[in-house]
């Protein structure tokens, strides 16, 4: 974080959270902060996030970074994907791992001796979820591709 006094921003952030419904303690959970404490900063005007927080809390809110900072984004796209793309090549290697269990998970449900209706279920359920981990990778990898970062 940089610090500065920046009321805006805080007040910015603050009522995003409260429209989300999100208590300090959860947003900060789901941006990967161990505490409330560093979202209370921020709120506050003390300190402006990095890059990397930027693109975390506009992704909670479902906005752009540049509607997150009010328009004074920093910092340009290319920037962004340059800091941000070991996130993203760690976030995609996590989901392949999770891809390569649901095949495993489906193969031992194909080799057992005993098939019925639910294990028939069972690997409809799996093929459906590997399937979109598939596409997922496939278009956030296609992403950072078109951003300059692939």
């Amino acid at each position: 974080m940089v610090k500065v006094v920046n009321s805006s921003f805080g007040k910015r952030l603050r009522r995003l959270r409260k429209n989300a419904g999100l208590s300090q303690y959860e947003l900060a959970g789901q941006i990967g902060f161990r505490s409330e404490k560093s979202i209370r900063r921020l709120e506050g005007g003390v300190y402006l996030p990095t890059v990397e927080t930027r693109v975390r809390l506009a992704t909670v809110f479902g906005i752009t970074v540049d509607d997150l900072m009010g328009g004074d984004v920093l910092t340009g796209t290319a920037e962004v994907v340059r800091r941000l793309k070991p996130y993203v090549i760690a976030h995609i290697a996590t989901i392949g791992r999770k891809t390569q269990e649901l095949q495993d998970q489906i193969l031992s449900l194909r080799l057992r001796p005993v098939w019925d209706s639910h294990n028939r279920h069972q690997i409809e359920v799996l093929q459906n979820e590997l399937e979109g981990n598939v596409r997922y990778i496939a278009k956030v990898w296609g992403d950072l591709k078109e951003l300059g970062g692939g």
